[in-house]
């Protein structure tokens, strides 16, 4: 038997308020941003959010197991 132990976030690509909160002007240049940028300034958010998670001790909250059966 394996287990998964993850912190896990998804996100939509094609849904650009997440990105506006990240870059202010990117409502004026929301076509320039390519798939590798808005997959950037995501990680960013994500890294952002795991380290309020460990500032504010709420890491074993965000965690989620899951059994794998071989």
């Amino acid at each position: 038997m394996k287990v998964r132990i993850a912190i896990e976030q998804e996100f939509d690509l094609s849904d650009d308020m997440f990105f506006r909160d990240d870059d202010p002007l990117f409502e004026e240049n929301a076509e320039l941003y390519t798939v590798e940028e808005r997959v950037d300034l995501l990680v960013n958010r994500f890294l952002e959010d795991i380290d309020y998670l460990v500032k504010y001790n709420q890491v074993e909250d965000a965690v989620s197991v899951e059994y794998i059966e071989e």
